[in-house]
């Protein structure tokens, strides 16, 4: 296990999972034969002991994903993402990033996230010369359906972490995404209009009511507002990103990836 914080709960401690307890059999059984767990922080080491029912050995290496978060230049990044996507060089970018829901694993369509934001009415919110990216979650079948004109779905864009450093603004939900992005020091846009059911079931690891890194949203239209402008975001949330970040961090400080793999290596021998 090499993911991110586990701000959502999706495994053993998810109430309510279309799974039930042929989840938590699995995890344990799948558990029983692994030698180790990497861990993206020491304070989401608890939580993945009992998310995956395992009590051995744990890596507090950091999030592989993330080493690029410390070692890559957000202008470099915002460069070579905008020609990958065929953009104008002076463009600036929002991404939005759901997490996946129960319901997500019950019904073709439903994890589609353009059926949770109204994407027309956030991109024509956005101030001159900015585009939406849109990314599914990649475990929800579903693309994204109804897309505009000046929406681009970036889903199958091989490196999140370069679209973390390349964007303004983070819209996301419960996502491990946003630990990922609290390590860019920006905070994020929290799109929740579902925060009491979901912290119901499956649950939350993270309180988000009392420590979001942004403001927390419940409609389509507040989103567009918050993104009209972003600077004020930006500085308005900005010690709760970095608070946010000390504590889920998903490990940004560079080299992870290199020490999973010497330690790899080394257990080889």
């Amino acid at each position: 296990h090499a993911g991110g914080w586990p701000v959502a709960r999706a495994g053993a401690l998810a109430a309510g999972h279309p799974l039930g307890q042929s989840l938590v059999d699995q995890l344990r059984s799948d558990a029983a034969i692994w030698t180790a767990v990497a861990s993206p922080s020491p304070s989401a080491t608890p939580v993945l002991r009992r998310e995956l029912c395992f009590d051995g050995p744990v890596l507090e290496y950091g999030r592989p994903a993330n080493d690029m978060l410390a070692t890559v230049d957000r202008a470099a990044a915002r460069t070579h993402v905008l020609e990958q996507l065929g953009l104008p060089a002076d463009s600036r970018l929002v991404l939005y990033a759901p997490t996946r829901r129960p319901s997500d694993l019950r019904r073709r369509g439903d994890s589609d996230p353009g059926r949770l934001l109204d994407l027309l009415t956030v991109a024509a919110a956005l101030p001159a010369g900015h585009r939406l990216l849109v990314r599914r979650h990649p475990g929800v079948p579903d693309d994204v359906a109804g897309l505009i004109s000046g929406v681009l779905d970036v889903t199958a864009y091989p490196r999140v972490g370069e679209l973390l450093l390349a964007t303004d603004m983070l819209v996301t939900d419960y996502s491990a995404l946003l630990a990922d992005y609290a390590g860019t020091g920006r905070p994020a846009l929290i799109f929740a209009p579902d925060l009491a059911e979901f912290a119901a079931a499956p649950g939350l690891n993270v309180d988000l009511e009392r420590e979001a890194p942004g403001p927390i949203l419940r409609t389509s239209a507040e989103v567009a507002a918050a993104l009209r402008d972003i600077p004020a975001i930006v500085a308005e949330y900005r010690e709760q990103a970095a608070a946010f970040a000390a504590t889920h961090g998903s490990g940004s400080e560079g080299g992870a990836a290199g020490k999973l793999v010497d330690w790899l290596l080394a257990a080889g021998r």
